[in-house]
């Protein structure tokens, strides 16, 4: 949660420049991620500047929170008289900061025929940025013929736990950094709430490509799991049944839906000047 606290930081430094100028800054929780894999927290802020009646420049910093999946994927693996194997997957998809560049025009008419209400835009984007995976595969066999006894202290006395013993076996792993370049179009709509507040909803279809920056099939940490501590026999033997290029393809299409609200900076008006009275 560090790079959320770092664009608010970000944001207040600013204010003070974007204060003196007719800017606005705009800030959503929606979706605006372009990697592969979902994100449980986005944090988006949008700065534009006015270069004249139709044209805005607008940059953006966009944060999406990485998730964990545990022990899913489960898939038959074997079996026998006295056992049953089941093959896991523990994935993370490391938090995603993006940097976005483009330019915004206003739709003023239509047709020739001036609008009462400026309230449409449309605008194309970059964005650049970052993101990272992993994935851990294991192998859990569950031996019936052999039980697991377990007594102690409970939430209400004692307790006795009975399962079958099991063990974990046949680790592999993966992780990736990749960077995204990505190429973005929005339809914009601004309604405003006073002189200041405005809010503004926008269609977004985006087009990315990923490359890969660094690879690695060894764990850092091989006395952990992503997001757990399993135990892994020490005669550990990997399957290699891990696709390295996790996602299908080089390339992403997307489209997804913003809303959010901007507060409007503005020069302040010159006070006019009393007339000397004689």
């Amino acid at each position: 949660m560090k790079k959320p606290f770092l664009l608010l930081i970000i944001f207040a430094v600013t204010q003070p420049f974007i204060a003196q100028h007719k800017y606005d800054i705009g800030i959503s929780f929606s979706d605006q991620t372009i990697g592969y894999g979902i994100n449980s927290g986005n944090l988006n802020l949008e700065f534009r500047s006015k270069m004249n009646d139709k044209w805005r420049l607008s940059t953006g910093l966009n944060f999406g929170q990485g998730v964990f999946f545990n022990n899913s994927n489960q898939t038959f693996f074997d079996f026998s008289d006295s056992s049953i194997t089941y093959r896991y997957s523990n994935f993370r998809y490391g938090d995603e900061f993006n940097v976005q560049l483009g330019l915004e025009r206003s739709i003023n008419s239509i047709l020739s025929k001036p609008l009462k209400q400026k309230i449409v835009s449309y605008s194309f984007d970059l964005l650049f940025g970052t993101k990272s995976f992993a994935i851990d595969k294991f192998n859990e066999t569950t031996f019936f013929d052999s039980i697991y006894v377990h007594i102690g202290p409970g939430w209400i006395g004692d307790t006795t736990d009975v399962s079958f013993y099991t063990e974990k076996s046949n680790r592999d792993y993966y992780s990736v950094d990749y960077f995204n370049v990505g190429f973005q179009f929005q339809i914009k709509a601004n309604i405003p709430i006073n002189s200041r507040l405005t809010l503004f909803v926008s269609q977004r279809h985006f087009f990315a490509l990923f490359f890969d920056i660094n690879e690695s099939t060894e764990n850092p940490n091989p006395s952990s799991f992503i997001g757990s501590t399993p135990n892994v026999s020490s005669n550990n033997v990997p399957l290699n049944d891990i696709n390295h290029r996790f996602y299908n393809s080089p390339g992403r299409l997307g489209l997804n839906h913003v809303i959010g609200v901007r507060y409007n900076f503005n020069k302040k008006s010159k006070k006019e000047t009393k007339p000397i009275e004689k």
